[in-house]
């Protein structure tokens, strides 16, 4: 899916133009300049760049811990949303 509608919470009220314009402007230039990954302008659309691991292994921790993260880290993220429903009904 390509951006700004794959970074949209399904649970908040997002302006698609903002979203857009702070993604092209500041999040993925700073994202790439440090390799974490690599953007295209047209289509908007990013993939994991050289150094994606070293921030890979943040978001796996998020999810395997997602049922003891604090509530402000969770609510509004729909993936450790899910992630905290998952494991609860184990």
């Amino acid at each position: 899916m390509p951006l700004p509608d794959a970074a949209i919470n399904p649970n908040l009220s997002v302006d698609v133009d903002s979203l857009r314009v702070e993604l092209y402007h500041q999040h993925l230039p700073l994202l790439a300049e440090n390799g974490f990954v690599e953007w295209n302008r047209n289509p908007l659309t990013v993939t994991h760049g050289p150094r994606f691991e070293e921030i890979g292994v943040l978001f796996e921790a998020l999810h395997t811990y997602a049922e003891q993260l604090p509530d402000p880290l969770v609510n509004g993220c729909q993936r450790l949303e899910v992630e905290r429903q998952f494991s609860s009904s184990d």
